[in-house]
């Protein structure tokens, strides 16, 4: 279901230039999903607060925040490969560490 996502995504992350333009992507949609998600959680927090609350306007906050989160962990993931590649500790075109069995082949 995913195969094609995970494709891209190691695709991007092995490319220098394709992945310093999904850091720099993917900070700008954290930050607008980020401000989404407060304004939605407020709005649903009063909506639960009023006299016929319903708990259920919780559930679109959560759902963003879980594409927020998703966000965040693909930049965190490509930060962490560029920094590598920067050191030095990775070659160009590797996103891991080859002979390593706790880490797994992308």
């Amino acid at each position: 279901m995913f195969a094609k996502s995970d494709e891209q995504f190691a695709e991007t992350a092995v490319d220098p230039v394709r992945r310093r333009a999904a850091i720099k992507d993917l900070a700008q949609r954290r930050t607008a999903i980020f401000a989404c998600w407060i304004i939605i959680l407020v709005a649903a927090v009063g909506m639960s607060w009023g006299e016929k609350g319903s708990t259920s306007a919780i559930f679109l906050p959560l759902a963003i925040l879980s594409i927020f989160l998703k966000f965040d962990s693909d930049l965190r993931l490509l930060q962490v490969i560029e920094r590598l590649h920067k050191d030095g500790h990775l070659p160009n075109g590797a996103t891991n560490v080859p002979n390593d069995p706790t880490i797994p082949a992308c």
